[in-house]
């Protein structure tokens, strides 16, 4: 076995960002979640006869969910764009008889 085989692609810096970026907006999905659920109960107005605790519910879980996404997604943006550019040559390395290699 060799020494690049040790490493799984599983446990790369970027990997464990991705792992520590999904986890944190799942918690977030899921306490916003809770919160609704537990905090519901105390709002007894009703409109259109439907309690006002399930339009805030509905509503206020929507819009977590798509801003939960759309963090997700402005945070792996800026991940993938800061691997690249550490993946990119430097303008030194474009001739070939520069040595670019990395350590």
């Amino acid at each position: 076995m060799t020494q690049n085989d040790d490493q799984s692609p599983l446990y790369t810096p970027y990997w464990n960002a991705v792992k520590q970026l999904t986890w944190k907006v799942l918690t977030f999905w899921v306490v916003s979640i809770l919160a609704a659920v537990l905090l519901s109960p105390m709002i007894k107005i009703q409109v259109f006869g439907v309690p006002l605790a399930y339009w805030l519910i509905s509503g206020v879980l929507l819009l977590g969910f798509l801003g939960a996404v759309a963090y997700f997604a402005w945070q792996m943006d800026r991940l993938e764009e800061q691997v690249r550019q550490e993946q990119e040559p430097t303008p030194m390395c474009m001739t070939k008889t520069d040595d670019c290699t990395r350590s």
